[in-house]
């Protein structure tokens, strides 16, 4: 641990304790996922395990989405607002 605060100083201004960032190039995974929902049968359960804006992202990466009929209804999302995501009905 450094203590001498001019050494401290003069290290900071040579930049040796900032940190060092650069851009990496993000490579996409070839695969893809067949990803299903279920309808909730649960007892009070209104939730549903995708919302449409996250189907819509897991389409735009590849992936297919296949939900069931009136899946996100209790959640207050229709079979529409999931097929316009992109998801298969």
């Amino acid at each position: 641990m450094i203590t001498d605060p001019e050494l401290l100083k003069t290290l900071i201004r040579q930049g040796s304790l900032t940190p060092q960032e650069e851009m990496l190039e993000v490579r996409k995974k070839r695969g893809s996922l067949f990803i299903g929902i279920p309808k909730e049968t649960s007892f009070q359960e209104r939730r549903v395990a995708l919302v449409p804006e996250a189907v819509s992202l897991l389409v735009a990466n590849g992936h297919r989405v296949k939900i069931e009929v009136k899946a996100g209804e209790g959640a207050n999302f229709t079979d529409n607002d999931y097929s316009e995501a992109g998801a298969e009905i």
